[in-house]
Parts: structure tokens; sequence; C-alpha cells
């Protein structure tokens, strides 16, 4: 079996204390304690994910894809998902994982994920949207479909996989949320003001 890879960390990142990916709390061999010892610097930590199977939705580009190969360097069994079955299977190959083409974002998509694969050790919600407009002029039914692929898709997900890990005693859900919404001070009592 090959060594860990090493994956830096940023010094002070709590993440660092955990050797094993999973919150053993036990700082790596070779890593500092006190984080003052190597202030400014960024240390190796060595993460062995062998044999943990890890979701990644929204992962055919961008921090899903970079998130996806991430967790394939550090061993583990990745699953590609997005909505696009070519893009899918491309970019599963690339990493080489598997690949599920499903749209989280509708509960069909979502069971669909969970048929094929029942089980994970590291679920990573990454798929979201937003809009580059006004966010007073967005109107409803673009903020309900916001909230139907950026919270709904990775709750479903959540609420099948989650009690599994902890009747396991271990695993990872993750949210991932980036976002081109900007709203001023300035902005909002404008808008505010013209109502």
């Amino acid at each position: 079996m090959e060594p860990p890879v090493g994956v830096e960390v940023a010094v002070g990142d709590e993440s660092a204390e955990s050797q094993d990916g999973f919150g053993s709390g036990q700082t790596p061999a070779g890593c500092a304690k006190d984080p003052a010892a190597t202030e400014g610097k960024v240390r190796l930590m060595k993460i062995d994910l062998s044999g943990r199977i890890a979701l990644v939705t929204g992962s055919t580009a961008g921090i899903g894809e970079a998130a996806a190969q991430a967790l394939a360097s550090a061993g583990a069994n990745v699953v590609v998902n997005g909505r696009n079955a070519d893009h899918v299977s491309a970019t599963a190959k690339r990493l080489g994982g598997r690949g599920i083409a499903a749209d989280v974002s509708t509960s069909e998509g979502a069971a669909a994920v969970i048929e094929q694969l029942p089980d994970v050790d590291i679920l990573v919600n990454n798929t979201g949207i937003f809009a580059t407009q006004p966010v007073f002029e967005i109107p409803d039914e673009k903020w309900l479909r916001f909230f139907q692929i950026n919270v709904l898709s990775g709750v479903r997900l959540a609420r099948h996989y989650a009690p599994r890990m902890t009747d396991r005693g271990r695993g990872r859900v993750i949210f991932v949320r980036s976002s081109g919404l900007r709203l001023s001070a300035m902005d909002s009592t404008a808008a505010l003001l013209d109502a």
C-alpha cells in the first residue's frame, strides 16, 4: 500500500489536528502542536482516506472538481456528480473515480443517486447557483429555484447519508457555498428609499 498523499494545510487550521481526516484529535507526526512554533509556514499533513467513499455533488468543474481531486489524491474512492452525463463521465475518468449523472436539485435526482450509491463516508454538497443581478430584483420564482438547488439538494442527501454515518460512528457531511451575491448597505438603503 502506498503511503498517504500529503495535503497542504495552513498553520492554525483546526483540520490539521486530524490525522485520519475523521476527527481523531491527534496531531500528525512531524507537525508542531503549538501553531506559534511554525507561524507563517505551511505544513504538510498526511491524510489517508483509502477505502472511504466520497460523493461530491456538482463536481464536473470548479470548486467541486477541485474537492473531488483532493479527496481522490488522499486515496478516497470518489464519486463525481453532475447533470451532464458526458461531463460526469469525463471528470470521473480523469480523477480515476466513478460518476453518477443526476440532477440532485430534484427529489427524483437525489433518489437516483441514493439508489446507485446507498452509502458514503464523505458527502460534499457542492451543487449551487446564484444570480448576477441586484438582490431586490430577483423574483420569487428564482428565489425558490435557488432554495431548491442550493439548500434542498444537500438536505435530501444528508437526510439519507448522515444517519448511516452516525450508525458507523464516522463520516463527514460538508456543505460548500460560494456566491456572487453582494448587497452593500448603500444598495439596500437606496432600494428601501425607492420603495
